[in-house]
């Protein structure tokens, strides 16, 4: 098994961090947490060569899912969300998937494991 690589990028006012996880083998990746600067982690996943297969939001706390839109508008990726929150945030286009511990992502040949 490949290894999973974990990218942290520091975004937004509040020096808050988004994070690209990546299955290193597909160059597939998970852009978790959209608080801010969409533009800034989608340029660093094209520059290193990563392609973002899904939008994750961990909680939704505004520093956390403020830039959610604006990343869909961007990626038209498949939205994770936790269950119970943010369903004041859906828009009509997101294919979202409610996540709860346990929940399993499809990354690439691998697997990342939801934990609340």
């Amino acid at each position: 098994m490949q290894p999973i690589h974990i990218e942290q990028i520091a975004v937004g006012p509040m020096a808050n961090f988004s994070y690209l996880i990546v299955d290193t083998a597909s160059g597939q990746a998970l852009y978790v947490d959209p608080g801010w600067d969409p533009k800034k982690v989608t340029a660093i996943a094209k520059e290193k060569g990563w392609k973002i297969a899904a939008l994750v939001v961990t909680h939704f706390h505004f520093d956390h899912c403020k830039a959610l839109p604006e990343a869909f508008s961007l990626l038209k990726t498949p939205v994770y969300l936790p269950k119970g929150e943010g369903e004041s945030l859906l828009e009509p286009e997101y294919s979202v998937t409610w996540m709860e511990e346990g929940t399993e992502i499809t990354l690439g040949g691998q697997k990342v494991q939801c934990l609340s």
